[in-house]
């Protein structure tokens, strides 16, 4: 049986809200930066965040865990008029 996947469009990583453009870091990878695209949870208690990014010129989109993602290096987009 297949899990019930719930996409969010934002989460909360220690006060700071990620939202899609959102770049952070993950804390075991240095240099590497990604840009927030959804949230994901399941029914069953799994989550992790669909993000793009990585090394510069061989970006790639991944998932990480929320408790992988540095709060510090958390940077809202830039809006865009």
């Amino acid at each position: 049986m297949n899990p019930t996947w719930t996409v969010h469009d934002e989460v909360e990583v220690e006060g700071k809200l990620l939202v899609p453009g959102t770049t952070f870091k993950c804390k075991a990878e240095r240099g590497k930066t990604y840009r927030f695209t959804k949230y994901v949870t399941t029914e069953e208690g799994a989550a992790w965040v669909d993000c793009y990014g990585g090394s510069s010129g061989r970006e790639q989109s991944r998932s990480v865990r929320l408790d992988s993602i540095a709060p510090d290096s958390i940077k809202k987009p830039k809006k865009v008029e």
